[in-house]
């Protein structure tokens, strides 16, 4: 009788997937935060209230980016300990598709290749880079989820 439970190095690998994935939001949403702080809205609000002859609003807006500063370098030292657990765990994860993926593409295709009933292709656009058409079907052969991950989806835009 076979067991469908995951294996564990099968666990571990979601488990560091799930990890870069948290690790990209929080970094996402910092340089959101970031870009935010330092927009001329802000700026032109904080000189407006500095007029007034306070500094302290002033002062804790400064604090408070040196603070999302420290969180991007501390969220940038986290992913380079992951990496390198990875590294040490695993001599290389299963990563599927041609060998120049970009990240985020590769490790898409190796969380899913895992999964039966996975298909995908993968092709370069000129535009819009590496390009992966997926499709995953359910046990009975129905088309559970589909669809196509570029690696500059907007790029199309700057032409």
């Amino acid at each position: 009788m076979t067991s469908d439970a995951p294996s564990a190095s099968s666990r571990e690998g979601q488990a560091f997937a799930q990890l870069l994935r948290q690790q990209e939001r929080a970094l996402r949403l910092l340089k959101e935060l970031k870009e935010e702080l330092e927009a001329p809205v802000t700026r032109r609000i904080l000189e407006g209230i500095q007029e007034r002859g306070t500094d302290r609003l002033e002062d804790a807006y400064a604090r408070m980016s040196q603070r999302i500063e420290e969180g991007l370098d501390a969220v940038k030292h986290c992913r380079s300990e992951l990496q390198h657990e990875m590294a040490k765990y695993h001599e290389e994860l299963p990563l599927e598709g041609p060998d120049d993926l970009p990240p985020a593409l590769a490790r898409f295709l190796a969380n899913r290749s895992e999964n039966p009933g996975f298909e995908y292709r993968v092709r370069q656009d000129e535009t819009r880079g590496w390009v992966v058409w997926w499709k995953e079907y359910t046990e009975w052969g129905t088309v559970r989820g589909s669809g196509q991950i570029y690696e500059r989806p907007y790029a199309w835009l700057n032409d």
